[in-house]
C-alpha cells in the first residue's frame, strides 16, 4: 500500500459510510445531526467524530447523530480503528466486523 492509497482509502470509507447511513434528512436540511467538514476538503481528521493519531484515523464517534441504514463493508479499510461508537442512531443489519480486528471488546 502506497502513501497514495493510505490516505485516500480510509477518507473513501468515511465517506461511504456517510452515503450508506445518511438517508433521512433533519429539520435544517443536513443528512446528519452534526456532519462538520465531512465530505470537505478538510483533512478526514478534521471531520466530526473523527479521532486521528499521528494522522491515522482511529477512533471514530457519532452517537446520537441521525445514521440510518447498514454500516458498508468499506468500513474495513479503516485498519487502524480502535474505537467505533455508534449508539442510539437508527442501524440496522449486522456490521462487518471480520478485518476490523484493531476495535476494543
Amino acid at each position: 500500500e502506497n502513501k497514495t492509497q493510505s490516505l485516500l482509502l480510509p477518507r473513501y470509507a468515511l465517506m461511504t459510510l456517510f452515503f450508506a447511513t445518511a438517508t433521512e434528512a433533519t429539520e435544517d436540511g443536513s443528512l446528519w445531526k452534526r456532519s462538520s467538514h465531512w465530505l470537505s476538503s478538510h483533512h478526514a481528521c478534521s471531520w466530526y467524530g473523527v479521532t486521528c493519531t499521528s494522522g491515522i484515523i482511529t477512533k471514530l464517534e457519532l452517537v446520537e447523530n441521525n445514521l440510518a441504514g447498514t454500516i458498508p463493508a468499506e468500513i474495513r479499510l479503516l485498519k487502524n480503528l480502535v474505537d467505533l461508537k455508534l449508539p442510539h442512531n437508527l442501524l440496522v443489519g449486522n456490521p462487518p466486523w471480520d478485518n476490523i480486528c484493531q476495535l476494543k471488546q
